[in-house]
């Protein structure tokens, strides 16, 4: 089956259904086995809702973050006159193996904590190269 896509207006996002909707809308505490049964008995309309509700909180997260700790800098800077140094390399990659140590130890937890674990893991790893490029790019070609 195919999903189809509603446009959506502000009315659809405070309305107890969404539109077209032949379910209810989810009820996260009616006793179910929680969240996954209730994504699961959604329909699809529903499920592209909250799959772009959750996008678009995330986003906004990200943005908002980095505005927020932009000014929270500046104020740090100009009004507090603290001086900005840098951890030394031998800290950063103590820091790094520790880091990694504990997330492996939090990793062998569990079956999904392993999943997880790999996951992150590997995405850190696919994206590195990319991350040089393009983040680190950017950031060094607006300091010179």
């Amino acid at each position: 089956m195919k999903a189809r896509y509603t446009r959506l207006t502000a009315a659809h996002l405070t309305s107890a259904s969404p539109p077209g909707a032949k379910a209810p809308p989810l009820d996260w505490s009616s006793g179910s086995n929680g969240p996954s049964e209730a994504w699961e008995a959604a329909d699809v309309e529903t499920k592209a809702i909250i799959a772009h509700a959750c996008a678009a909180e995330a986003s906004f997260a990200l943005s908002e973050m980095e505005r927020l700790n932009a000014e929270a800098l500046s104020a740090l800077v100009s009004r507090n006159n603290v001086q900005l140094k840098s951890f030394s390399a031998d800290l950063v990659a103590a820091a790094k193996r520790e880091a990694a140590a504990v997330l492996g130890e939090l990793g062998a937890r569990s079956e999904i904590a392993r999943r997880v674990h790999e996951s992150y893991v590997g995405f850190r790893d696919r994206t590195a190269a990319w991350s040089r490029i393009s983040i680190k790019g950017v950031l060094d070609a607006r300091e010179s």
